[in-house]
């Protein structure tokens, strides 16, 4: 590998991640001395310009949430290099009520008040408007109102808070699809408080990226290093750091097949907002939630 080849990492600080960490300065270090390649970061402010910064071949590899990797995929600008390995459960979209609520199955909700979190988020959007509609459930039509609550614990809030009938959002479930974590987890309330009225599809995890136009070669050296570092004792912190997991795989998870087939549906009008933040390279203001 040619030591004076440049590949430039985008990442977006986040509240695990900010800008100018050492622990990235610590990745890309340990990615260099394992690729022989010489590599730089870039941060970003939003998705929506790494986005753009990835189409413009500014940034060479990333850490993509679902639709902007389905999205970059499909215009061929990225090719996946290693994927978040999941290793207890498995990470869904559900349907969920307060326990105390009328609302307990598919057919209960006419009428009713939904809130979604976020035009690009997968779980709380995208894949569960799509899943009601391959139920034959067509949402313009089934709930009385629909807003965007911004986020997996405000969505659930405002189901407690009987601001909303049911919420879109996520949970990681057990082989008998039971949930054993949820956004309640998040904000410090008991699984008990809240019933799931369906599971609507498995949530492919974010995974790693390089744009199309870098090298195999290239490619498959900055997997195989991911995966290696991801096992690495002394990495796992610094991964987790600046990916927020502790172990990588090659390649994307087979849950991306199920998210192609759905999106491949996304010029639908009845998807709304799910249509337009797969169609448009522009993500409304708000950023990607998965």
């Amino acid at each position: 590998m040619d030591p004076s080849e440049r590949l430039v990492l985008g990442l977006v600080p986040s509240a695990r991640l900010r800008e100018r960490d050492p622990r990235t300065r610590a990745f890309a270090h340990a990615l260099a001395e394992r690729t022989g390649l010489y590599v730089v970061e870039r941060a970003v402010s939003s998705y929506e310009e790494l986005e753009q910064e990835m189409t413009l071949a500014h940034i060479d590899i990333a850490w993509l949430p679902p639709l902007l990797f389905a999205r970059l995929e499909r215009d061929a600008v990225v090719v996946a290099v290693a994927s978040r390995v999941e290793e207890r459960d498995t990470y869904a979209s559900i349907l969920v009520a307060k326990a105390t609520s009328s609302v307990a199955r598919l057919e209960d909700l006419g009428g009713r008040t939904i809130a979604w979190v976020d035009p690009l988020s997968a779980s709380g959007y995208v894949v569960p408007r799509l899943g009601l509609m391959g139920r034959g459930i067509d949402p313009t039509t089934t709930f009385a109102r629909e807003f965007f609550s911004g986020s997996h614990a405000e969505a659930l809030r405002a189901v407690l808070d009987e601001r909303a009938d049911v919420a879109a959002t996520f949970a990681h479930l057990d082989d008998q699809e039971r949930p054993v974590r949820g956004p309640w987890s998040e904000i410090g309330v008991g699984a008990e408080a809240v019933r799931v009225v369906a599971v609507l599809g498995e949530i492919p995890l974010d995974l790693i990226a390089a744009r199309a136009s870098v090298s195999e070669e290239v490619r498959h050296a900055v997997g195989e290093a991911l995966v290696e570092m991801s096992a690495h004792p002394d990495l796992g912190a610094t991964i987790e750091a600046v990916f927020g997991c502790r172990r990588l795989e090659r390649g994307t998870s087979a849950s991306y097949e199920a998210l192609r087939d759905l999106l491949a549906r996304a010029s639908d009008p009845k998807l709304g907002w799910a249509s337009e933040s797969y169609e448009s390279t522009a993500p409304p203001p708000g950023g990607a939630k998965s």
